[in-house]
């Protein structure tokens, strides 16, 4: 009989000689090993074989895709486990509030397209960065003063399976905010949200009242202000499509070092190489700065702009932000342009944020 699956080293060949005499008898079988050569097609048997021959199920599964073939059960239980949750303790010191996460992250996550501007991952879905770490859910325990802790308040109201990111306590330690990243049904790019959950019942809801906010989570998403007030960084509601690269080039790349001087400066190949990826970088990483309250209330504050950091002052007036120049063309030489302003200084600073 032929082998059932074709060896990816040897070809196997069945010849078989016919005897000269008038019975046609089969008078012997002889087995011959070819070598394997890549360039030459799968051997396919067809039904001309000599007798004992099978047609080709066997090459045709040779054919198909390898599937994923995972690690044995004892392996993948010990991949599994979740790891320990990480912590943090409210401003006051009276909570502490745990975060799940999962061991691995899923394939469908790293197998995602996205980016890569000036070494930064980009998720053009989101506007946020690609293959982030996330937790998986939230809980409140009361610290106590024996050391011990209250019973648990799970925080609950977001859809199973999202991805939460960028939790903050609010600085009274009554509210928690986060980021919310639903699954890859949610389209149109909408599928990062901001919510915020009661620290004391654990309910969550989202934040933003209307679906056409969008965040930017390339920087710096959002800071609180004070204990009702947070000042996130959003799509600016006047960007238009990405940009398209053009069929025709900007010009030649020039590279020029006449003086022969030593460059100590790191080479990749994620930096920016010409005006359409610097249009791209400008493109995600440009926020319109807004203030919304808890109850939901929003003001756009500041002009668009590529916002690094957010500090706002412990007397709740003003913000020192940290903004990097559009003009690109020193950020992807390696020199960051960055500026630092100080709110309420200039006609563009922000005088108060008490409400």
């Amino acid at each position: 009989m032929l082998p059932q699956r074709l060896d990816k080293r040897l070809c196997f060949a069945y010849f078989s000689s016919i005897a000269a005499s008038s019975s046609s008898a089969l008078s012997h079988r002889r087995l011959r090993l070819l070598p394997y050569r890549s360039h030459a097609t799968p051997t396919s048997f067809s039904a001309k074989c000599a007798a004992g021959s099978r047609p080709g199920p066997a090459a045709q599964q040779d054919d198909a895709a390898p599937e994923y073939r995972p690690p044995p059960k004892e392996i993948l239980e010990i991949m599994d486990v979740p790891p320990n949750p990480s912590y943090y303790v409210s401003p006051r010191r009276d909570r502490i509030m745990f975060l799940k996460r999962r061991a691995m992250p899923p394939l469908s996550e790293l197998a995602k397209p996205d980016k890569i501007l000036a070494g930064i991952r980009i998720d053009p879905s989101s506007n946020a960065r690609s293959r982030m770490s996330f937790y998986t859910g939230i809980s409140v325990h009361l610290l106590m003063d024996d050391g011990s802790l209250g019973p648990e308040k799970v925080v609950h109201g977001y859809p199973d399976g999202a991805k939460i990111n960028f939790i903050t306590w609010s600085p009274d330690g009554q509210h928690m905010a986060f980021s919310v990243h639903y699954g890859d049904e949610v389209s149109k790019g909408s599928n990062l949200a901001l919510w915020v959950a009661d620290a004391e019942c654990g309910q969550a809801r989202p934040l933003f009242k209307s679906t056409d906010i969008r965040l930017n989570a390339i920087f710096e998403l959002f800071v609180w202000v004070d204990n009702s007030t947070l000042l996130v960084c959003t799509v600016p509601s006047s960007r238009v499509d990405s940009p398209k690269k053009p069929l025709i080039p900007f010009g030649p790349r020039i590279r020029s070092n006449e003086k022969k001087n030593v460059i100590r400066m790191r080479a990749t190949k994620e930096i920016l190489k010409d005006l359409h990826e610097e249009e791209l970088f400008n493109y995600y990483a440009t926020s319109q700065l807004v203030l919304i309250s808890l109850d939901g209330i929003v003001m756009p504050v500041a002009s668009p702009a590529i916002y690094v950091s957010l500090n706002p002052s412990p007397d709740e007036k003003y913000l020192i932000r940290e903004v990097l120049d559009p003009v690109i063309k020193y950020f992807s030489s390696g020199e960051g342009l960055r500026e630092t302003y100080l709110a309420g200084s200039g006609p563009e600073g922000l005088t108060t944020f008490g409400m």
